[in-house]
């Protein structure tokens, strides 16, 4: 008997078929690996860590990514990554962690004790390590990229605005007091037969 035969009286299961991709879900084609651009950036993950993501087209082992902490304006000594390679991403630890509130960054190489920049990362702010005060709560909506991410694109913002407490207009607002369209959830009724005094309305 063939080893990789199924045993006697085995009946193999027809093949499942999977549903079509929804249309737009995922991209078109995937983002490529590098866009051949000098750049630079930083992502906090956390109050005591970075992503650092980079690429120099000009390549080589002695690239360096300085950091400029700073607190309410005022700089913080600034801190030196090494980096492995021209084009890469890792995290590495806020310099300063619970004291900067700002940072900022280049990617370069020091020669002969000088830094010099080949790109700048915009300046970011720091997540505080203890909860925050209650502040108004803004939302946007972003259109999808043209180019599904194979060209970098400006966000293009098709509205925004704030949310209001009544839920007249922007996002909108739950009430308790009502039940919901169906079991667990937390969608508001959009149909034109919705009541207009309802408030599992969308705000206009």
């Amino acid at each position: 008997m063939n080893p990789t035969s199924p045993p006697f009286g085995f009946v193999r299961p027809p093949p499942v078929e999977t549903p079509a991709e929804p249309h737009g879900l995922l991209d078109l084609e995937e983002p490529p690996v590098a866009y051949d651009l000098d750049e630079a950036g930083v992502v906090p993950r956390d109050p005591q860590h970075l992503l650092v993501y980079w690429e120099a087209r000009a390549g080589g082992t002695d690239l360096v990514f300085r950091m400029y902490p700073s607190r309410d304006g005022e700089p913080l000594p600034h801190q030196d990554v090494p980096l492995p390679r021209a084009l890469g991403r890792i995290y590495v630890s806020t310099p300063h962690a619970g004291v900067a509130t700002h940072l900022a960054g280049a990617l370069g190489r020091v020669i002969d004790g000088a830094f010099h920049a080949i790109a700048h990362a915009p300046r970011v702010r720091l997540p505080s390590e203890v909860p925050g005060a209650d502040a108004p709560v803004e939302w946007m909506e972003v259109a999808a990229g043209a180019t599904r991410g194979i060209v970098r694109e400006r966000p293009q913002v098709v509205r925004r605005g704030p949310s209001h407490p009544n839920g007249e207009r922007g996002l909108p607002h739950w009430d308790e007091r009502y039940p919901p369209e169906a079991p667990g959830s937390r969608v508001p009724r959009q149909d034109a037969e919705s009541d207009a005094s309802s408030p599992h309305r969308w705000g206009k």
